[in-house]
């Protein structure tokens, strides 16, 4: 069952970030990551204060925890202009690249708490079979690049849009630590807390990323679940690092990520493909392998 949910939570994702580049067109960047941040905190502080019937905690833990807000606004203003300039495909696969490479490195030493899991050759393979089938559904009849970027542009944004994939791991780790201290709801309620706060500091500041107040009366009403979407798949992300290993769990989002992008593609964009759905189905059995060798008694 937990494996469906990080699943899920990955599909979940990519319609967060559908909704949200819809909504961009609205309220600009910043109002995009205010909105979404305000909705998923307001979701859980009345999951906090009805449901669980507990007090809000936002501290106290270390200083360097709270810094998980900054991260998530960087992921939103970073992926924004990576898919606006370099296209789609090659962010998701440069993204999904730097999300595997880290969490490969953090389940090897361990880093932050994560569970232990020591890298072994006999993974390469799986890998391999991941990255591949990665490679078929993000370039499967795309485009890539505009044709207007210079070089060093496009070289700039290759290199963000895979530290972007390392920040979305160690944003995901930052906030596992935060509920060590606090719990699931209220240490995730502090990353939507001060992503919120920074949005709103920084709007004045960057006119272009933000728009007038009654912008946000006239987008419409549905685009706004990109908040309730994001807020579900952060609180799934938190919760399975306590169960299963980092690469797994990673492994899970990226799966999920595919195979909701896929299906967006099929019904908003009717380009669903047969070599889009044998990537999916690549990426699956990588990970269904390797998940095979990392639990095997004979590693």
């Amino acid at each position: 069952m937990l494996y469906f949910l990080v699943f899920l939570a990955g599909a979940l994702q990519v319609a967060m970030q559908s909704f949200n580049g819809l909504l961009q067109g609205h309220v600009g960047l910043l109002g995009t990551s205010l909105t979404t941040h305000v909705t998923g905190g307001l979701l859980l502080l009345l999951y906090i204060l009805l449901i669980r019937r507990e007090q809000v905690r936002l501290g106290p833990m270390p200083w360097g925890l709270y810094s998980a807000g900054l991260w998530g606004l960087a992921l939103v203003a970073g992926s924004s202009l990576c898919v606006g300039t370099i296209g789609p495909a090659i962010t998701t696969c440069l993204n999904v690249s730097g999300q595997l490479v880290l969490s490969i490195l953090m389940d090897h030493h361990g880093w932050m708490g994560v569970q232990q899991v020591s890298f072994h050759p006999k993974r390469l393979p799986c890998l391999g079979i991941i990255l591949a089938g990665i490679l078929v559904v993000n370039f499967g009849g795309q485009t890539a690049v505009a044709p207007d970027l210079s070089g060093r542009e496009i070289a700039l944004c290759l290199l963000l849009a895979f530290a972007l994939g390392c920040l979305n791991v160690y944003s995901k780790t930052v906030n596992f630590q935060a509920t060590k201290h606090l719990g699931t709801a209220s240490g995730t309620l502090v990353n939507y807390v001060v992503a919120s706060l920074l949005s709103a500091l920084l709007m004045p500041c960057f006119p272009a990323g933000s728009a007038a107040p009654a912008a946000f009366l006239q987008a419409p009403v549905w685009l706004y679940f990109g908040g309730v979407f994001g807020v579900v798949a952060l609180v799934i992300n938190v919760v399975s690092l306590k169960k299963i290993s980092l690469f797994q769990s990673t492994t899970l989002l990226l799966v999920g990520q595919l195979a909701g992008s896929t299906l967006l593609d099929g019904v908003l964009f009717h380009s669903m493909s047969p070599l889009k759905l044998f990537g999916v189905l690549l990426v699956g059995v990588g990970m269904v392998w390797d998940k095979k060798l990392t639990l095997s008694p004979s590693r």
